[in-house]
């Protein structure tokens, strides 16, 4: 009986542990600096989904030209820049490059794994119709190994996440 008091007291702690270090991480790169990632492919309506909001990163589109026939699934890390408050694609990281943001070649496109945003259902109706433009984009942290972490969606110049 004390044999299993001390199993299951270990398998506790471990599990505290495993997942109190993966919600402190996940915290920790919410808590990073924020920035901004243009976004275009604007689809308001994802209602098998909910009410999300489906766009496509910029970053996608400007990265095409840099892929050198790289295998489907290939892990692809590209440098950003700034350019008028917004980061943009550069070059394919070769070097140790500040921000950067990865993800995976499908489909003739890299996939940065964030392609949606939940909208709360009583301002749906308000972004059903908004066009992507120079003043929609994400809002998210960028973790140390370039994945994205969406915060807020701003459309229009409005965010959506504090309405």
């Amino acid at each position: 009986m004390n044999r299993r008091r001390t199993v299951i007291a270990g398998l506790l702690a471990t599990d505290l542990l495993l997942f109190g270090g993966w919600i402190a991480s996940l915290e920790h790169a919410r808590s990073s600096a924020r920035v901004k990632l243009p976004v275009e492919g604007f689809d308001p309506r994802d209602l098998l989904r909910g009410h999300f909001v489906r766009f496509q990163l910029v970053a996608a589109g400007e990265a095409g030209p840099l892929l050198r026939g790289e295998p489907e699934g290939a892990r692809i890390e590209l440098c950003l820049e700034e350019r008028r408050g917004m980061l943009h694609v550069t070059r394919v990281r070769t070097d140790d490059c500040k921000p950067f943001i990865a993800g995976a070649l499908r489909g003739g496109r890299v996939d940065f794994g964030v392609d949606r945003f939940f909208v709360d259902e009583r301002i749906a109706g308000e972004v059903a119709f908004v066009r992507a433009g120079p003043e929609t984009y994400v809002v998210a942290t960028i973790d140390g190994g370039g994945a994205v972490h969406v915060i807020d969606l701003v459309v229009d110049g409005k965010s959506v996440a504090r309405k």
